[in-house]
């Protein structure tokens, strides 16, 4: 859904951080909304939106996933 939304897709990793059996990413995701994304309709704007994400691994697999973005639609500058 995201790819349609914005194929020029962009995620920089920032910080990656772990410690014992949890991992944290920082990323800033990048591109071109040309494309429909939660009933909006393409802009044609750049967006731009920092995430943080928290992995928890079990057994050498994820097993748990927490996620914070810079605002609801996951991006500041969609409209």
């Amino acid at each position: 859904m995201l790819l349609r939304a914005v194929p020029d897709l962009h995620v920089a990793v920032e910080d990656v951080i772990a410690k014992g059996d949890k991992v944290v990413f920082r990323n800033t995701v990048t591109g071109t909304h040309l494309g429909e994304y939660r009933d909006l309709p393409p802009t044609g704007k750049s967006v731009r939106c920092n995430e943080i994400f928290v992995f928890r691994f079990a057994g050498g697999r994820i097993a748990e996933i927490w996620g914070a973005s810079t605002s609801s639609r996951g991006c500041d500058s969609w409209a």
